[in-house]
């Protein structure tokens, strides 16, 4: 990953041209939006939620074509892929599922194990398996696993 690190702490200026390997970094960075094939902005949330100011303060990459946006970090590290609004609501619906799994620790003590649950489920490497990397499909198919390991649950609290 050094290699990639490096290129994500270089300008867009520097770059010479838009190659595949560039893209892909600028992608899972934020940097990218792959709907448009453009460089993303850095903004302040007043410019995607104008009515909530308690989000002013936060940063977003924003695609200037299409406005799908991804949040950020308070270091500017994205917390995804850049989204548009059904992305961003298969994500929303995907964490409502998987999260109260970790939180609650009614089937996993803390995320990170929940995490290498879901990877191994999904066959992903670890590193790439983060509800604001995935796409749709990958977004249903965490609501299915998640609804799975639920009704194992209910089904074994059944038997005793």
């Amino acid at each position: 990953m050094g290699e990639a690190a490096d290129l994500l702490t270089q300008s867009l200026e520097d770059w010479p041209g838009k190659t595949r390997e560039r893209n892909e970094i600028l992608y899972y960075s934020g940097r990218y939006c792959l709907n448009c094939g453009c460089d993303t902005e850095l903004v302040y949330g007043d410019k995607i939620y104008p009515h909530r100011s308690d989000l002013f303060h936060k940063t977003f990459y924003i695609c200037p074509e299409c406005k799908a946006y991804v949040g950020c970090h308070q270091d500017g590290r994205a917390f995804g892929t850049i989204a548009g609004p059904a992305l961003r609501k298969a994500r929303s619906r995907a964490h409502a599922a998987f999260d109260p799994l970790w939180e609650n620790k009614n089937f996993f003590s803390n995320r990170r194990k929940a995490y290498q649950w879901l990877a191994k489920k999904m066959r992903l490497p670890t590193q790439l398996t983060h509800i604001g990397m995935f796409d749709i499909p990958e977004c249903l198919l965490v609501e299915t696993f998640c609804k799975q390991l639920k009704g194992e649950e209910n089904n074994d609290k059944q038997d005793r």
